[in-house]
C-alpha cells in the first residue's frame, strides 16, 4: 500500500454495513393513545331520567351512559311484604239469607260458620257437603260475597279442613 496518495474510497451508507439480510420486516413503533370506555354505568338516581333501561348520550363528553333499574334491597323487600294488607269488611247476612243448618242452628256470618264447624257432627257436615252439593261454599260465595273462601271450601271433604279454610279467611277481615 501506498501511503503517499490518498485513495478514493467508496462511501458506504451506515445501513449498508455488513449485516445479514433478514426476511422479517422491521417493526414500526407507533404511539398509541389510551382509549376511554364508550359505556359508563351510572346509578339511576344519579341522573334525572325516568326510563328504566335506556342509553343517553352526554353531549359535553360524547359518551354513552347506560341507566340501570334501581334495585330493592332484600331488607326493604321483606319489610314491604310485612306491611298489613287492607282488611275486608265482614258481611252479615240478613234474616232471610242466613244459613239454616239441619240441626236447627242459624248462621249469619263467617265467624258463626267457623264456630259451628268446630261443634257440629260429621253427619251434619256430610248432609250439607257432598260431591254434588256444597251448601256452605254456595252460601259463602252468594250471600257473604267471598269467592276465594268459597273456592277453597269446595276443595275440602271434612269439617276440620273446612274450619281451617274459614279461620284463614277470617284473618283477612276486620
Amino acid at each position: 500500500m501506498n501511503f503517499d496518495k490518498p485513495q478514493a474510497t467508496k462511501a458506504v451508507a451506515p445501513t449498508q454495513h455488513a449485516k445479514p439480510k433478514s426476511t422479517v420486516a422491521p417493526v414500526k413503533k407507533v404511539e398509541t393513545k389510551k382509549k376511554l370506555p364508550t359505556h359508563v354505568v351510572v346509578k339511576h338516581s344519579a341522573l334525572k331520567h325516568s326510563a328504566p333501561t335506556s342509553k343517553k348520550t352526554v353531549p359535553a363528553i360524547k359518551k354513552t351512559v347506560a341507566l340501570q333499574k334501581p334495585t330493592i334491597s332484600p331488607y326493604v323487600r321483606s319489610s314491604i311484604s310485612l306491611m298489613p294488607e287492607k282488611k275486608k269488611q265482614m258481611v252479615c247476612a240478613p234474616g232471610e239469607h242466613c244459613f239454616w243448618v239441619c240441626d236447627g242452628r242459624v248462621l249469619a256470618d263467617l265467624r258463626e260458620l267457623g264456630a259451628a264447624l268446630a261443634e257440629i257432627e260429621d253427619e251434619i257436615f256430610t248432609h250439607h257437603v257432598t260431591d254434588e252439593r256444597h251448601d256452605f261454599a254456595n252460601w259463602v260465595e252468594e250471600i257473604l260475597c267471598d269467592g276465594d273462601c268459597a273456592k277453597k271450601l269446595r276443595e275440602t271433604d271434612n269439617r276440620h279442613d273446612a274450619r281451617k279454610v274459614v279461620l284463614q279467611a277470617l284473618d283477612l277481615y276486620e
